[in-house]
């Protein structure tokens, strides 16, 4: 089987080609840092098998964080292998940086070739730039636009003519020989001059945007656009647009379709009956209703980070991040967090050290994930449904106002920590909805995959926890207390001073303790009740679950705050 390994620095595009060889779609961001272990895919070329490889960015073959750590010791396995070529991917517009990786390459005598991504991004003479590569790296060199693919066929049809040459080298003694990394860094200058006069051969230009990036990182201008950014994303999720949206999904599909299977059992048997009414309508279909909202959540935040606005947060968050013992990079764990806790933990190993890394995951609870939203829409439009958004936004405030006052003055010896922060801002750019599409949508069926099993076995296991007592018998029949009900009433009295005591909340926070997706489903479950009439329940005195204002709001507060789920 011939290999195709992906190596070049960060936010070249590595995986975006990466899903376009391989017709798959694996995260990939504007950003760096996303990639952070090794991704392969086999396909069939001309009959053929072809492995495709990607990994985690590098500056260079000298490692300085885990996941370049994860890149070199992938790259050690991958040179000791037949039939190997490595293509280096550089971004077309960034060749001063990107090259001095493809010198490393050169010196190593492998089986290589350079390919030129974001082509588009560039003007000028970019024939001549091709031939200045090809005869300065003595391998061949393809320009291609990675996000439209554009000219991705060029790589197919080089690797099926190419000629492998085994090669035996001691790499192992290269990597470990700090003669070699001391003798790259002083002719790093050096290199830096070649490429200099080299691109100065072909005239390129490049797309400029200068003023419009000075203007970004004023503070003056980029914390109240920030701010403004994001109140406009909690308005369009939250507010009128989101609430019709799922309106529309509970009348005509949750109401209809489930409605129709929950009659039709109750025909045949009332226990089977409450069984579907209480798995479909209050389980599945509470979560299904707020799918719409989720999604307008991924959107948003897709055509931010496309455009190349949240990586220059990062930048400007750096100094306040610093005083709590962070570093401007952990921003891209913590928006990571308002998608999925589980995911922004792996996103950690961007960063440059284990403390760092871990002072960031302990940050992620503060974050609600978007699993977190159906229960506060629930009980904020309970009580405050004319501004329904604006409370979900205060009580996000309030969460990250917190973490960053625990963090404060739980950390102060953390400020001595020297955490270089570098980054390479992506260039702003028109965000592409084709790839905007592939986001949301991957993050929609993960969600939706994930939450339609875990809130199904749940639900099942819960009916049958709240319907039998310790003797296996019917609770409706033997008139005593449920396993549950036993269970979590013995629990309950912890929560008395936060003014929800009830049996109810606790079932409901023990199972968003395995899922956050799970939280407003027991909600109704508890209650006995479907998405629609929820809301009233949670103020009847009658329900098992019934809210104040008072204990409401301590309510939402302590989701936010909640540990995350279990994975």
């Amino acid at each position: 089987m011939k290999n195709v390994v992906l190596v070049g620095n960060p936010n070249t595009g590595k995986t975006t080609l990466f899903n376009s060889l391989t017709k798959s779609y694996e995260r990939a961001s504007n950003w760096h840092g996303v990639t952070v272990s090794e991704k392969t895919k086999t396909i069939v070329m001309n009959k053929q098998s072809l492995n495709i490889v990607d990994l985690p960015g590098i500056n260079s073959l000298f490692a300085t964080s885990d996941e370049e750590v994860v890149a070199i010791n992938s790259l050690k396995k991958f040179f000791k292998m037949p039939n190997t070529i490595f293509a280096v991917v550089c971004d077309a517009a960034n060749l001063k940086k990107n090259l001095l990786l493809a010198y490393q390459m050169k010196n190593l005598n492998l089986n290589y070739f350079l390919i030129l991504n974001m082509e588009n991004e560039i003007y000028g003479d970019k024939t001549k730039l091709v031939s200045l590569l090809e005869n300065e790296f003595n391998c061949s060199c393809l320009l291609i636009d990675a996000r439209k693919k554009k000219d991705i066929n060029k790589i197919f049809v080089f690797i099926s003519k190419f000629t492998f040459v085994n090669l035996n080298v001691n790499y192992d003694k290269f990597f470990n020989n700090n003669n070699d990394i001391l003798s790259f860094e002083k002719n790093a200058q050096i290199l830096f001059n070649s490429i200099n006069i080299l691109l100065s051969k072909c005239q390129i230009s490049i797309k400029k945007t200068e003023k419009l990036n000075n203007l970004l990182f004023s503070p003056m201008v980029s914390i109240p656009l920030f701010i403004g950014l994001f109140v406009l994303v909690f308005f369009v999720v939250f507010g009128p647009i989101g609430n019709f949206l799922s309106t529309i999904i509970e009348k005509y599909f949750v109401d209809i379709v489930f409605g129709s299977l929950v009659s039709f059992a109750y025909s045949s048997s009332a226990f089977l009956g409450e069984f579907l009414y209480s798995v479909l309508i209050t389980g599945v279909g509470s979560v299904i209703c707020f799918m719409p909202q989720i999604i307008l959540l991924f959107l948003l935040l897709s055509v931010l980070e496309d455009i190349g606005v949240l990586a220059r947060f990062a930048f400007i968050f750096d100094a306040p991040f610093r005083k709590i013992g962070l570093s401007g990079r952990s921003v891209f764990s913590l928006l990571s967090g308002f998608g999925c806790t589980t995911s922004a933990v792996l996103v950690t190993r961007n960063l440059e050290n284990k403390k760092l890394r871990i002072r960031t995951a302990l940050s992620l609870p503060f974050f609600g994930c978007s699993a977190k939203i159906p229960v506060l829409l629930v009980v904020s439009g309970l009580f405050f449904f004319k501004f329904k958004f604006l409370i979900v936004f205060c009580v996000y405030f309030v969460s990250i106002l917190l973490w960053f006052v625990i963090f404060y003055f739980s950390s102060l010896k953390f400020h001595s920590l020297s955490n270089v922060f570098l980054m390479e801002f992506p260039r702003l750019r028109f965000p592409s909805f084709k790839k905007i599409f592939c986001d949301v949508k991957a993050n929609f069926l993960s969600f939706f995959s994930r939450t339609l099993s875990t809130v199904l076995l749940l639900c099942i296991i819960l009916f049958f926890l709240q319907s039998f007592d310790f003797s296996f018998n019917l609770v409706s029949q033997s008139q005593n207390k449920s396993i549950l009900e036993s269970f979590a009433g013995f629990i309950a009295p912890i929560f008395k001073p936060l003014g929800f005591a009830s049996y109810g909340i606790v079932v409901a926070l023990i199972s968003g303790l395995i899922a956050k997706e799970m939280l407003v489903s027991a909600l109704a479950l508890v209650n006995g009740v479907g998405l629609a009439s929820l809301s009233q329940s949670l103020l009847s005195t009658s329900s098992v679950i019934c809210f104040s204002l008072a204990s409401a709001f301590s309510f939402l507060i302590f989701i936010m705050l909640f540990t995350p789920c279990i994975p």
